[in-house]
């Protein structure tokens, strides 16, 4: 289907439009433990944890790191990633996912 001068086809872009560099093509999510991430060494919890010690420890962690409360650079950062940990361990389906496949449901 030609529109304006410009091959449509069924809604994607032609060929040479989609031309991506190397990194563009490479990109894909890699697992949280290519990333380093150990969502229970954040909270500082054991694998084996129950919800209600993932719970005391986030809530302990997140006093501390709090923005509002903590004023060091790197508190912003510390906190967001303390709450991506309890957002996975504290539901019991993206805790088995993660434990399985060491990706958050996001990554996945």
């Amino acid at each position: 289907m030609i529109l304006n001068n410009k091959l449509l086809l069924f809604g994607r872009q032609p060929p040479s439009a989609r031309l991506l560099t190397h990194s563009q093509s490479r990109s894909f999510r890699a697992s949280n433990l290519l990333n380093n991430k150990d969502f229970y060494k954040t909270l500082n919890v054991s694998k084996g944890a129950s919800q209600d010690e993932i719970k005391k420890a986030y809530f302990k962690m997140a006093k501390e790191f709090h923005p509002d409360v903590n004023k060091a650079p790197e508190a912003k950062e510390k906190f967001a990633t303390i709450n991506e940990a309890y957002e996975t361990l504290g539901d019991e389906n993206k805790r088995r996912v993660y434990d399985q496949t060491g990706m958050n449901s996001d990554e996945q």
